[in-house]
């Protein structure tokens, strides 16, 4: 007798292309978007997608050319962005052709079925990121992280309260799991801001963790500046002040981040 049973059809992510988008940047367009080019290729080469490509908000190729371009029907967008703020809820979806903010539900735009993820940012994998980075910073210093303040620094802005909120998640989780003195919030555009975080923290060493996806002029030239570092500054400590301040590097270039896109585009990719 002939088994006439029928093989199951491929999983959603298999069957599926992902689209990452990041932020992106009019002035800085390769450092900004090279983090998230290397987990691109990272998540291509373990073959549990059909495609992967990506887009930047900020960018010379608008995303939806760049999703005509794309072979699968059936599309996850990956906002590989640190929080769920104005970019992700409102940029994003204009960018997309979308109407309102991000569509959790498929929708059908040209060729393709296409459903949004959660932003990056968002998933509480973040928190074991952040705290890799700061203990592989203090230890790279000779530091223990019992002897240190750690300030996890988003950009956030005035425009959402929420885009800071993935900022404060980590800084609470970490507050009573982590192993620092103190664990507080900094911000580039909203309050406390990272200078007036760092001056408020007890005398003695300090980890500043960029809570952000790329490796560009926020993490690279402006954080640093803000807590009385010179640009780039590398590993090790340098006093400022009464603190000895070491950078770690920023949370979106951590190689654990490629893991966490697959996982919101699995979670995604399941209301396909």
């Amino acid at each position: 007798m002939c088994d006439e049973t029928k093989p199951d059809p491929a999983p959603p992510m298999r069957r599926a292309g992902l689209l990452l988008v990041g932020h992106g940047s009019t002035t800085d367009a390769e450092r900004a978007s090279a983090a998230l080019r290397r987990h691109a290729r990272r998540i291509e080469t373990g073959g549990l997608v059909q495609e992967v490509r990506v887009g930047l908000l900020k960018g010379d190729r608008p995303l939806v050319e760049i999703l005509a371009a794309m072979q699968s029907a059936d599309v996850v967008v990956v906002p590989v962005l640190a929080s769920d703020g104005w970019f992700a809820r409102r940029m994003l979806p204009r960018a997309l052709g979308l109407r309102g903010e991000r569509a959790h539900l498929p929708a059908k735009l040209g060729g393709h079925r296409v459903v949004c993820a959660d932003p990056v940012g968002t998933r509480p994998e973040l928190a074991r990121i952040v705290l890799e980075n700061a203990t592989g910073a203090l230890a790279g210093a000779s530091l223990s992280p019992s002897s240190a303040s750690l300030i996890v620094v988003g950009h956030g802005t005035s425009r959402d309260p929420s885009s800071g909120s993935s900022v404060r998640t980590v800084v609470a989780s970490l507050g009573v799991s982590g192993p620092f003195q103190r664990v507080v919030a900094g911000f580039i555009d909203a309050t406390p801001n990272v200078a007036a975080a760092l001056h408020a923290l007890p005398a003695g060493p300090v980890v500043a963790v960029p809570f952000l996806m790329a490796e560009a002029g926020h993490s690279l030239d402006d954080l640093p500046r803000a807590l009385g570092l010179p640009a780039c500054p590398g590993p090790g400590a340098r006093q400022v002040g009464d603190h000895e301040v070491v950078y770690s590097d920023v949370v979106g270039a951590h190689p654990g981040i490629a893991e966490v896109i697959l996982t919101c585009a699995a979670e995604a990719a399941a209301r396909l």
